[in-house]
C-alpha cells in the first residue's frame, strides 16, 4: 500500500483553522476565550509532532482573519442603530461598522496566504 503525501495546503487549512481558534479565544476572553483556548493549543501540539505538518504554519497568521469576517458579517448594517420586527414590535441594537474588521480580515488573510506561497516556491523547503 502507497501512502500519498499531504499537499501543503492541506496543513495551511489546518493551522489556518488553529489561528482561527486562537484569534477567537483572544477576541473572547472575557466570556468563553478561556474555555475555547486548550482546542487549538492542542491541535497546535499536534501539528507539530511531525515537520511535514509544519509547511502549513504561516495558515495560523491567515486564520485570524476568521473571525474577523464573522464579526464584519455580524455588523454588516451597521455602522448605527439598526431595528428589525420581531414578534410584537420591534427589536434595536448598536452596530459597529463592519469595514475596519473586514479589512484586518483581508489583510492578515493575505499576509499569511503570501507568506505560504513563498515558503513553499523557496526551494528546498519541505
Amino acid at each position: 500500500m502507497d501512502v500519498q503525501p499531504v499537499p501543503a495546503w492541506r496543513w495551511f487549512a489546518a493551522w489556518m483553522l488553529v489561528g482561527g481558534f486562537y484569534a477567537l479565544s483572544l477576541l473572547s476572553m472575557l466570556t468563553i476565550g478561556l474555555f475555547i483556548l486548550p482546542i487549538p493549543v492542542l491541535a497546535t501540539v499536534l501539528l507539530c509532532r511531525r515537520p511535514e505538518r509544519r509547511r502549513g504554519i504561516f495558515g495560523l497568521v491567515a486564520g485570524i482573519a476568521l473571525p474577523l469576517f464573522y464579526v464584519s458579517i455580524l455588523n454588516r448594517n451597521g455602522p448605527g442603530m439598526i431595528c428589525s420586527a420581531i414578534a410584537g414590535g420591534t427589536a434595536c441594537t448598536e452596530e459597529m461598522s463592519p469595514w475596519p474588521w473586514l479589512a484586518a480580515g483581508l489583510t492578515f488573510l493575505a499576509l499569511g496566504t503570501f507568506a505560504f506561497w513563498q515558503a513553499e516556491k523557496t526551494p528546498g523547503t519541505e
